[in-house]
């Protein structure tokens, strides 16, 4: 079942990597993650690359979330604190909305939450179709109410037609970085087809 605590930041708000993750390199990135380490999931809109042996939630979501997030990753890492967690959101959005204003918007969003802090921001192509596109991938670090524990989050977002995909990774801050690399990896991973 979803930790709610993560679906109430995740929906409507959303992050990216850890120092020395990030990459400059404009090009889109290689299609294929290594099979040893990573399975596809793929529907009829998108296409993303997780960390094998986790598992697959994409039916009987909780109520609060079932019409926008439309799968989630969760890790086979047992946190004693928080498991990490991917979802992919899927919103409604106006015809003609770029991902760079998406972006701009759900990030906004994230600002409001409790003690959000940005740790690091870059930019990230993605593909839409045939097309690379220029988003953005976020890092920070957040928590629902004052006395919470503290979550890192990963986040990107892209756009295609009437329909915003905002991609999050979350995790205990205070764990190593072998789940947020992986995380990394499944958010640069994603496209819409």
């Amino acid at each position: 079942m979803l930790n709610k605590f993560i679906v109430s930041l995740v929906v409507g708000s959303s992050l990216l990597g850890i120092t020395g993750c990030f990459s400059g390199d404009d090009a889109p990135i290689d299609e294929s993650l290594s099979s040893e380490n990573f399975s596809t999931y793929s529907d009829d809109a998108f296409i993303i690359q997780y960390p094998k042996n986790w598992k697959i939630k994409d039916t009987e979501l909780d109520s609060d979330v079932k019409d926008t997030i439309e799968v989630a990753f969760i890790s086979n890492f047992k946190d004693p604190f928080f498991t990490p967690v991917i979802t992919v959101e899927k919103i409604a959005v106006a015809e003609g909305k770029t991902t760079a204003k998406f972006g701009d918007e759900n990030i906004s969003l994230n600002e409001n939450l409790v003690s959000f802090e940005e740790l690091e921001r870059v930019d990230l192509p993605l593909v839409v179709g045939e097309s690379a596109v220029l988003s953005k991938l976020i890092r920070f670090q957040a928590k629902q109410a004052l006395g919470d524990d503290t979550l890192e989050f990963i986040q990107t977002y892209l756009v295609k037609g009437g329909l915003g995909y905002v991609i999050t990774g979350a995790y205990d801050a205070n764990d190593d970085d072998a789940e947020a690399s992986k995380m990394i990896q499944t958010l640069k991973s994603f496209r819409l087809k």
